[in-house]
Protein backbone atom coordinates (compact mmCIF):
# COMPACT_ATOMS: atom_id res chain seq x y z
CA UNK A 1 0.00 0.00 0.00
CA UNK A 2 1.37 3.42 -0.98
CA UNK A 3 2.19 5.84 1.80
CA UNK A 4 0.26 9.10 1.96
CA UNK A 5 2.58 12.11 2.34
CA UNK A 6 1.31 15.14 4.22
CA UNK A 7 1.63 18.27 2.10
CA UNK A 8 4.14 19.89 4.48
CA UNK A 9 6.39 16.79 4.55
CA UNK A 10 7.06 16.47 0.81
CA UNK A 11 10.70 16.15 -0.24
CA UNK A 12 10.96 17.27 -3.86
CA UNK A 13 14.09 15.14 -4.37
CA UNK A 14 11.94 12.02 -3.92
CA UNK A 15 9.79 12.87 -6.95
CA UNK A 16 10.60 10.84 -10.08
CA UNK A 17 9.48 11.40 -13.68
CA UNK A 18 9.27 8.86 -16.50
CA UNK A 19 9.93 9.78 -20.12
CA UNK A 20 6.66 10.76 -21.86
CA UNK A 21 5.32 8.31 -24.43
CA UNK A 22 2.57 8.60 -27.03
CA UNK A 23 -0.80 7.68 -25.51
CA UNK A 24 -2.87 8.32 -28.69
CA UNK A 25 -4.47 11.57 -27.57
CA UNK A 26 -1.41 12.96 -25.73
CA UNK A 27 2.13 12.30 -24.64
CA UNK A 28 2.15 11.17 -21.05
CA UNK A 29 4.90 10.64 -18.49
CA UNK A 30 4.18 9.24 -15.03
CA UNK A 31 5.22 10.74 -11.68
CA UNK A 32 6.00 8.69 -8.58
CA UNK A 33 7.29 9.39 -5.07
CA UNK A 34 10.08 7.07 -3.97
CA UNK A 35 8.84 4.56 -6.58
CA UNK A 36 5.35 4.58 -5.03
CA UNK A 37 2.08 6.21 -6.03
CA UNK A 38 2.36 9.93 -5.24
CA UNK A 39 -0.42 10.63 -2.73
CA UNK A 40 -0.64 13.98 -0.90
CA UNK A 41 -2.84 14.75 2.11
CA UNK A 42 -4.13 18.31 1.89
CA UNK A 43 -4.70 20.84 4.61
CA UNK A 44 -8.28 21.78 5.57
CA UNK A 45 -9.94 23.30 2.53
CA UNK A 46 -13.29 25.02 2.00
CA UNK A 47 -15.39 24.10 -1.02
CA UNK A 48 -16.32 27.17 -3.06
CA UNK A 49 -18.01 25.45 -5.99
CA UNK A 50 -18.65 22.05 -7.56
CA UNK A 51 -19.00 21.88 -11.33
CA UNK A 52 -18.82 18.78 -13.49
CA UNK A 53 -15.60 17.01 -12.45
CA UNK A 54 -13.99 20.02 -10.74
CA UNK A 55 -14.17 21.02 -7.08
CA UNK A 56 -12.88 24.55 -6.49
CA UNK A 57 -11.54 25.01 -2.97
CA UNK A 58 -9.98 27.82 -0.94
CA UNK A 59 -7.23 27.51 1.64
CA UNK A 60 -7.42 28.94 5.16
CA UNK A 61 -7.46 32.73 5.45
CA UNK A 62 -4.37 32.72 7.67
CA UNK A 63 -2.52 29.66 6.32
CA UNK A 64 -1.42 29.49 2.69
CA UNK A 65 1.03 26.63 3.25
CA UNK A 66 -0.88 24.08 1.14
CA UNK A 67 -1.16 26.57 -1.71
CA UNK A 68 2.59 27.17 -1.38
CA UNK A 69 3.12 23.39 -1.61
CA UNK A 70 1.26 23.28 -4.93
CA UNK A 71 3.26 26.27 -6.21
CA UNK A 72 6.50 24.45 -5.38
CA UNK A 73 5.23 21.32 -7.15
CA UNK A 74 4.37 23.41 -10.23
CA UNK A 75 7.85 24.96 -10.20
CA UNK A 76 9.44 21.53 -9.82
CA UNK A 77 7.44 20.18 -12.78
CA UNK A 78 8.63 23.10 -14.90
CA UNK A 79 12.25 22.73 -13.83
CA UNK A 80 12.19 18.98 -14.49
CA UNK A 81 10.67 19.46 -17.96
CA UNK A 82 13.35 22.02 -18.79
CA UNK A 83 16.11 19.75 -17.49
CA UNK A 84 14.87 16.71 -19.43
CA UNK A 85 13.57 18.39 -22.60
CA UNK A 86 16.43 17.10 -24.79
CA UNK A 87 15.96 13.53 -23.56
CA UNK A 88 12.18 13.65 -23.70
CA UNK A 89 11.56 15.59 -26.94
CA UNK A 90 14.93 15.70 -28.75
CA UNK A 91 14.89 19.48 -28.55
CA UNK A 92 16.01 22.00 -25.95
CA UNK A 93 13.01 24.02 -24.82
CA UNK A 94 13.67 27.45 -23.23
CA UNK A 95 12.26 27.98 -19.76
CA UNK A 96 10.24 31.05 -20.79
CA UNK A 97 8.55 29.02 -23.54
CA UNK A 98 7.74 26.21 -21.11
CA UNK A 99 6.30 28.70 -18.62
CA UNK A 100 3.91 29.93 -21.31
CA UNK A 101 2.86 26.36 -22.15
CA UNK A 102 2.50 24.95 -18.63
CA UNK A 103 -0.99 25.06 -17.09
CA UNK A 104 -0.33 25.57 -13.41
CA UNK A 105 -2.35 23.85 -10.72
CA UNK A 106 -1.83 26.96 -8.57
CA UNK A 107 -3.96 29.91 -9.68
CA UNK A 108 -2.41 33.38 -9.29
CA UNK A 109 -4.26 35.67 -6.90
CA UNK A 110 -4.20 39.35 -5.99
CA UNK A 111 -3.12 40.85 -2.70
CA UNK A 112 -5.92 40.63 -0.17
CA UNK A 113 -7.54 37.64 -1.90
CA UNK A 114 -7.59 34.00 -0.78
CA UNK A 115 -5.94 31.44 -3.11
CA UNK A 116 -8.24 29.05 -4.97
CA UNK A 117 -7.39 25.60 -6.34
CA UNK A 118 -9.26 23.42 -8.82
CA UNK A 119 -9.23 19.75 -7.77
CA UNK A 120 -10.36 17.14 -10.27
CA UNK A 121 -12.71 14.28 -9.46
CA UNK A 122 -11.65 11.03 -11.16
CA UNK A 123 -13.97 9.19 -13.51
CA UNK A 124 -12.73 5.69 -12.59
CA UNK A 125 -12.39 4.66 -9.87
CA UNK A 126 -14.72 7.14 -8.23
CA UNK A 127 -13.50 9.32 -5.38
CA UNK A 128 -14.22 7.84 -1.94
CA UNK A 129 -16.05 10.26 0.36
CA UNK A 130 -16.39 10.03 4.16
CA UNK A 131 -18.19 12.01 6.85
CA UNK A 132 -16.87 13.10 10.27
CA UNK A 133 -17.29 9.56 11.61
CA UNK A 134 -15.36 8.01 8.70
CA UNK A 135 -18.62 6.61 7.34
CA UNK A 136 -18.73 6.28 3.55
CA UNK A 137 -21.18 8.72 1.96
CA UNK A 138 -22.07 9.75 -1.58
CA UNK A 139 -20.25 12.47 -3.49
CA UNK A 140 -23.56 14.30 -3.83
CA UNK A 141 -23.59 14.85 -0.05
CA UNK A 142 -20.85 17.43 -0.46
CA UNK A 143 -22.12 21.02 -0.57
CA UNK A 144 -20.55 24.42 -1.10
CA UNK A 145 -19.09 25.71 2.16
CA UNK A 146 -18.11 22.24 3.38
CA UNK A 147 -14.70 21.94 5.00
CA UNK A 148 -12.75 18.96 3.73
CA UNK A 149 -9.40 17.20 3.86
CA UNK A 150 -8.46 15.35 0.70
CA UNK A 151 -5.98 12.87 -0.71
CA UNK A 152 -4.54 14.03 -4.02
CA UNK A 153 -3.14 11.50 -6.48
CA UNK A 154 -0.37 13.18 -8.51
CA UNK A 155 -0.31 10.99 -11.61
CA UNK A 156 1.95 12.49 -14.25
CA UNK A 157 2.59 15.15 -16.88
CA UNK A 158 0.30 15.21 -19.92
CA UNK A 159 1.69 16.97 -23.01
CA UNK A 160 -0.75 18.22 -25.60
CA UNK A 161 -0.02 20.01 -28.86
CA UNK A 162 -0.08 23.53 -27.47
CA UNK A 163 0.36 23.14 -23.72
CA UNK A 164 0.87 20.65 -20.90
CA UNK A 165 -0.20 20.13 -17.32
CA UNK A 166 0.17 17.92 -14.26
CA UNK A 167 -2.60 15.34 -14.13
CA UNK A 168 -3.96 14.88 -10.62
CA UNK A 169 -7.25 13.87 -9.02
CA UNK A 170 -8.88 13.42 -5.63
CA UNK A 171 -8.70 9.83 -4.38
CA UNK A 172 -10.46 10.48 -1.07
CA UNK A 173 -12.39 13.27 0.62
CA UNK A 174 -13.28 13.58 4.29
CA UNK A 175 -15.84 16.19 5.33
CA UNK A 176 -14.82 17.72 8.65
CA UNK A 177 -17.92 19.79 9.35
CA UNK A 178 -21.62 18.78 9.57
CA UNK A 179 -23.54 18.35 6.31
CA UNK A 180 -26.52 20.71 6.16
CA UNK A 181 -28.17 19.58 2.94
CA UNK A 182 -27.75 17.30 -0.04
CA UNK A 183 -26.97 18.28 -3.56
CA UNK A 184 -28.98 17.01 -6.48
CA UNK A 185 -28.57 13.29 -7.15
CA UNK A 186 -27.44 14.14 -10.68
CA UNK A 187 -24.12 12.51 -11.51
CA UNK A 188 -21.23 14.98 -11.34
CA UNK A 189 -18.82 12.89 -13.39
CA UNK A 190 -18.42 13.39 -17.12
CA UNK A 191 -17.25 10.16 -18.73
CA UNK A 192 -16.74 11.70 -22.16
CA UNK A 193 -13.29 10.86 -23.52
CA UNK A 194 -11.07 13.16 -25.57
CA UNK A 195 -11.03 12.52 -29.30
CA UNK A 196 -7.99 10.52 -30.30
CA UNK A 197 -5.54 12.24 -32.59
CA UNK A 198 -1.86 11.93 -33.36
CA UNK A 199 0.63 14.78 -33.43
CA UNK A 200 4.14 15.80 -32.59
CA UNK A 201 4.25 16.87 -28.97
CA UNK A 202 4.85 20.61 -28.65
CA UNK A 203 4.28 21.59 -32.29
CA UNK A 204 7.24 23.60 -33.64
CA UNK A 205 4.94 26.38 -34.87
CA UNK A 206 3.54 26.75 -31.34
CA UNK A 207 7.05 26.98 -29.90
CA UNK A 208 8.12 29.58 -32.46
CA UNK A 209 4.94 31.61 -31.91
CA UNK A 210 5.58 31.56 -28.17
CA UNK A 211 9.17 32.71 -28.68
CA UNK A 212 8.01 35.50 -31.01
CA UNK A 213 5.42 36.68 -28.49
CA UNK A 214 8.10 36.87 -25.80
CA UNK A 215 10.48 38.76 -28.12
CA UNK A 216 7.77 41.24 -29.20
CA UNK A 217 6.72 41.79 -25.57
CA UNK A 218 10.33 42.57 -24.63
CA UNK A 219 10.73 44.91 -27.63
CA UNK A 220 7.56 46.77 -26.67
CA UNK A 221 8.82 47.17 -23.09
CA UNK A 222 12.15 48.51 -24.34
CA UNK A 223 10.50 51.00 -26.70
CA UNK A 224 8.13 52.17 -23.98
CA UNK A 225 11.10 52.67 -21.67
CA UNK A 226 12.93 54.65 -24.37
CA UNK A 227 9.84 56.82 -24.87
CA UNK A 228 9.70 57.50 -21.13
CA UNK A 229 13.40 58.40 -21.04
CA UNK A 230 13.04 60.66 -24.12
CA UNK A 231 10.02 62.31 -22.57
CA UNK A 232 12.01 63.08 -19.41
CA UNK A 233 14.88 64.43 -21.51
CA UNK A 234 12.45 66.55 -23.54
CA UNK A 235 10.91 68.04 -20.41
CA UNK A 236 14.38 68.80 -19.03
CA UNK A 237 15.41 70.59 -22.24
CA UNK A 238 12.16 72.57 -22.26
CA UNK A 239 12.80 73.63 -18.69
CA UNK A 240 16.36 74.75 -19.55
CA UNK A 241 15.04 76.77 -22.50
CA UNK A 242 12.39 78.35 -20.28
CA UNK A 243 15.04 79.34 -17.74
CA UNK A 244 17.04 81.10 -20.46
CA UNK A 245 14.10 83.26 -21.51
Amino acid sequence: MSEVIKYNKIDLTNINYTKPTNQQNAYYGGIDYNKNTFLIQTSRLTIQSIKDKIITVSVGTDDFSFYDCIVKLDDHNLASTYKNSNEWFNKELPMDVLENMYRRMSKPFKKGEIPLLDLKLPTKPKCQVYDQSNKAIDITDIVEGSTIIGILNIKGLKFLKRDYYCEMSLSQIKITNPIEKRLSNKCLIDDEELNNYDYEVFDEEVIQNSKQKIELTNQIKNIEQDIQNNQKQLESLKQKLKNLN
